[in-house]
């Protein structure tokens, strides 16, 4: 598999997560909205799964194109 980086926390792999003000912070009651960093797909998610499920559709997506060869859109290696 290609990498665009050495980095063990490449930039590509990068999310910021936003928590919404009433999450209590526990599995029962998160909610908030999720960006990747390099292409600034994001979304709003209600439940831990719906972060997760983001976050690794995303990675799938980024590992898919540095498979292929290419750089991630919106990464600074892309052309």
């Amino acid at each position: 598999m290609l990498r665009c980086s050495t980095s063990p926390y490449p930039t590509q792999h990068a999310f910021v997560v936003q928590f919404a003000a009433h999450t209590a912070l526990d599995a029962e009651d998160l909610a908030g909205r999720v960006e990747h960093v390099v292409s600034g797909q994001a979304t709003q998610f209600h439940s831990l799964q719906a972060l997760f499920e983001f976050v690794v559709e995303v990675l799938q997506a980024v590992h898919a194109s540095e498979d292929e060869g290419n750089s991630f859109p919106g990464h600074a290696d892309a052309e």
